[in-house]
């Protein structure tokens, strides 16, 4: 049967509401009509149901999850089966997921997260349990703010007999899939859980996960670790880096992070209840991308005016005013007899070019002058900050070879830069930004638009009319 609100689910709970859905299971909050209290209910298969292998599966998977306790870990009270849909009954968080805060996280938030979430995953990876699927979602939050780590104990072997009786794929979700997850062995291991655990505080405090929706794919492929927006401290941005690393050699143990944790917390000399982080700076860009999810600022994350100064007194002021005088007095006679020094001329600003239909004006100003290429007087290259142009006048072909990994929020202004270059060469042209990025026109059909396309060593080609 489908799951719908209202419905008696099992004879026992009333579906109240969907408080999510995954690939192969849903989450509903529903009144327990024996106990009278409000619990969670995460049903799999949901209107599909298992085989008999898949039931008989997922109860031994059950007494393994029923096994492990700890404090960091939200612990099913109960398994059933239900019109052959297995599910678990857990106790209802209402503050819901650490995804609802995405983008609003403080220093604070981040070190409690992290030792939270590394603590649960230390007690995991002690029992040879690696979670797979680490991310804000997956994270609730207690009445008492701490962090619990759900959704754990599923196997390998469990989530693809799930994903037989599911059109779509529980193994794992792009944006904090590990980049050794790419490899041809494909293979999780406890390093894959840090990964996750790094890109989610990422995550939690700049609005947006490192390598945007195709995570380690773009670190496999050779992407650099981006810098994390924000005035956070050294000690935060340097653990998040860590668990960042492509080598899964080089990512910290969950043990580890959770030593550093306690580090910070001891070295601030305050509880886990009263630590105070440095004071963030307003981050702008991080409070618009929040405000497009619906989050408006606290009133104490907006600068407020200080209080005016009094400032010195009039006997203080006729004091600094005397001693600046005679500061005066003796320069002018020291320099009385020297020559002015020369006055540079003013330099001349780089002309800039407005493209077709570029919002705003591209400066094709490049990074190194234009040049011949060698062999060629007909080739000319020039290189920009992200790609390398160049441009055939006898064939009218351009190419531009990519030299440094983009990121997603630079596409559009690279992608400009591209345009100028052909209108500057080719004047006329109506080569836009728009059709960069989307292989309008002439542009070779290597070339698909997607951000996976504007990674090192990749060539874009176009073909002027």
């Amino acid at each position: 049967m489908g799951l719908a609100e209202n419905i008696l689910f099992d004879h026992r709970y009333l579906l109240l509401r969907m408080l999510g859905r995954g690939g192969s299971s849903e989450v509903w909050l529903a009144d327990d009509q024996r106990s009278g209290m409000q619990v969670a209910i995460k049903v799999y298969a949901p209107g599909i149901g298992l085989d008999d292998d898949g039931i008989q599966l997922f109860r031994e998977e059950f007494k393994l999850v029923f096994r492990l306790n700890n404090p960091n870990l939200l612990r099913p009270t109960h398994y059933e089966v239900c019109d052959r849909m297995p599910y678990f009954v857990m106790p209802y968080m209402e503050k819901g997921s650490t995804m609802s805060q995405t983008g609003d996280f403080t220093e604070e938030q981040a070190w409690r997260f992290l030792r939270d979430v590394a603590s649960g995953l230390e007690y995991l990876h002690g029992r040879n349990v690696i979670h797979q699927d680490i991310k804000p979602d997956n994270i609730l939050v207690d009445d008492d703010g701490d962090f619990l780590i759900t959704d754990f104990g599923i196997s390998m072997k469990m989530r693809t007999t799930l994903d037989a009786f599911s059109d779509k794929s529980g193994d794992m979700t792009m944006a904090y899939a590990a980049p050794e997850r790419w490899s041809k062995k494909n293979r999780p291991v406890r390093a894959s859980d840090i990964w996750a655990l790094g890109v989610s505080v990422f995550e939690l405090l700049t609005g947006n996960p490192p390598y945007g929706e195709l995570g380690g794919r773009l670190q496999y492929e050779g992407a650099p670790i981006p810098e994390m927006e924000g005035s956070w401290s050294g000690e935060l941005n340097t653990i998040v880096r860590r668990c960042l690393q492509r080598d899964i050699k080089d990512r910290p143990t969950a043990g580890e992070i959770v030593k550093v944790c306690k580090s910070v917390f001891e070295k601030k000399g305050q509880t886990r209840s009263t630590f105070t982080p440095p004071v963030r700076e307003p981050n702008f860009r991080s409070d618009y991308r929040s405000r497009e999810r619906g989050y408006v600022p606290r009133p104490s994350q907006i600068p407020q005016p200080k209080d005016p100064d009094p400032g010195p007194d009039k006997i203080t002021y006729l004091i600094i005013l005397a001693g600046v005088v005679l500061m005066l007095v003796g320069g002018l006679l020291l320099n009385s007899k020297k020559e002015p020094p020369p006055v540079d001329p003013p330099v001349k600003p780089a002309p800039t070019i407005q493209v077709a239909t570029i919002a705003a004006v591209v400066d094709t100003t490049p990074v190194v002058e234009e040049k011949p290429m060698s062999g060629s007087s007909d080739m000319i290259s020039e290189k920009f900050e992200y790609f390398i142009a160049a441009y055939n006048k006898r064939t009218g072909v351009f190419k531009f070879t990519i030299i440094k990994y983009v990121p997603e929020e630079e596409l559009t202004t690279v992608a400009g830069y591209m345009a100028a270059f052909i209108e500057t060469k080719r004047p006329g042209s109506g080569v836009n930004a728009a059709m960069v990025l989307m292989n309008n026109g002439h542009w070779g059909s290597g070339h698909s638009g997607q951000t996976g396309e504007f990674i090192p060593g990749n060539t874009l080609t176009y073909k002027s009319k």
